[in-house]
């Protein structure tokens, strides 16, 4: 799927995003027994929300010790959703269980955050059709740090999928923590301070290929999706003529935006 050239940068998706990162850093710092609410979403739409597990069979794991793998992401969408009330929030980090052994003694307290998001529930019907963002990640984190972030989108009329990149953010896999993988995250040994910017860019091509790849991977399964969802969910339902890309840190530097 083709998406145009011109990057975004909206007020308040910054704030927004910015909120997000401080509402994590202010949760290490409460007790362990607390529930965490995240803030409730300003826009007029209940939030429902999917997870979805996707593998591209046109490229290779180049970091996966087992023979013959492919790229597998997650991604995860939030979406106006028609909700019944008193149904259990989704949670904030679906793959905690595994992800536990990173986060160590805030783990708990991940466990502890409460979302505004049902899972499954029904895209709304107040429109035919929702404009799309795909979002990616910084490097180390994870998709669910940006969930303040991905609701208020979402309840403002939004179907928002947020992309967990293996080896260049905290990503559960097969059951496992996919390690990091230098060469896609960090500097070479001096670092590039004092090199031209062609030398810069010519080492990071290779991440940010990675990553813009797996941006169009999503948006070509959101394509697929809205031709045809297996649970009717969003077949015909996603304005893809409206498309944006958004990213934090490492996640905004693509060829795709």
């Amino acid at each position: 799927m083709e998406v145009s050239n011109n990057m975004f940068r909206l007020t308040p998706f910054s704030l927004s995003l910015i909120l997000s990162l401080a509402f994590i850093s202010m949760c290490q710092h409460l007790s362990a027994d607390s529930i965490i609410e995240l803030p409730k979403p300003t826009g007029p739409y209940a939030i429902g929300t999917v997870i979805y597990n996707w593998t591209d069979e046109t490229r290779d794991d180049i970091v996966s010790e087992v023979p013959d793998d492919k790229r597998q992401l997650i991604a995860q969408i939030w979406y106006p959703a028609e909700v019944k009330k008193d149904l259990k929030p989704a949670p904030y980090m679906p793959e905690l269980a595994v992800l536990r052994t990173h986060f160590q003694e805030d783990a708990d307290r991940l466990a502890r955050i409460r979302t505004n998001s049902v899972r499954q529930a029904k895209l709304s019907s107040t429109q035919v059709k929702y404009p799309v963002i795909v979002f990616s990640h910084g490097r180390a984190t994870s998709r669910s740090y940006y969930t303040m972030l991905m609701e208020e989108l979402a309840s403002q009329g939004y179907v928002v999928a947020g992309i967990d990149h293996p080896y260049i953010g905290r990503v559960a896999l097969n059951g496992k923590v996919a390690p990091l993988y230098a060469r896609w995250t960090d500097p070479p040994p001096g670092g590039l301070r004092h090199v031209g910017d062609e030398e810069r860019d010519r080492y990071w091509r290779e991440p940010n290929n990675a990553l813009s790849a797996d941006q169009r991977f999503v948006l070509d399964q959101l394509e697929r999706l809205n031709r045809s969802d297996p649970d009717q969910r969003f077949t015909r339902r996603l304005d893809l003529k409206r498309v944006g890309m958004a990213g934090h840190s490492k996640g905004f530097v693509s060829q795709t935006c």
